[in-house]
């Protein structure tokens, strides 16, 4: 039998900002740029903070000059989740905001070789210092 209960110690709500992100004209990706775990309120919380962030995340690659305000477009999709289209004085950026349930950590472990003899700081590309 497969035993599938999530360790109490691991399970938290969370709430997950990702954004599009441009790096030529055609190259368009999407990264997870903010997470927020909602420590009090469950999946409740989590929604709330959600639907806030939708409504008011400006992300990084938005232009504002000072005292400008972004626009945005909201969309609630049907899994839940928010998208939105927020616009400065440049291109709009996408970003989609939404809730998740963690269900698992798995903290890194060093090998024995690192914790002997670490890599060098510094190094260049070819191993040029």
């Amino acid at each position: 039998m497969i035993e599938d209960a999530v360790p109490e110690e691991y399970v938290a709500w969370a709430v997950l900002v990702e954004e599009e992100t441009c790096v030529g004209r055609d190259d368009h990706r999407w990264q997870l740029t903010q997470r927020h775990l909602v420590k009090t309120g469950g999946r409740a919380a989590a929604d709330e903070l959600a639907r806030k962030l939708a409504m008011e995340h400006v992300p990084a690659e938005v232009y504002l000059p000072s005292g400008a305000t972004a626009g945005r477009r909201v969309f609630r999709v049907a899994d839940g989740s928010w998208l939105m289209e927020v616009r400065g004085g440049g291109s709009p950026v996408l970003c989609k905001v939404t809730t998740a349930e963690q269900v698992h950590v798995q903290p890194y472990t060093a090998t024995l070789q690192e914790e002997v003899a670490p890599p060098a700081k510094g190094r260049r590309l070819f191993g040029r210092s």
